[in-house]
């Protein structure tokens, strides 16, 4: 069980990186255009 729930921190932390990345990159495009 501590294995699975790791696993799903593990997630939650790659798609919260995945999803603040990409604000990011929306954000440089606006600044840039």
């Amino acid at each position: 069980m501590g294995s699975s729930a790791t696993e799903i921190e593990e997630l939650e932390n790659t798609t919260f990186k995945y999803l603040t990345g990409e604000q990011t990159e929306k954000m440089w495009q606006r600044l840039k255009g």
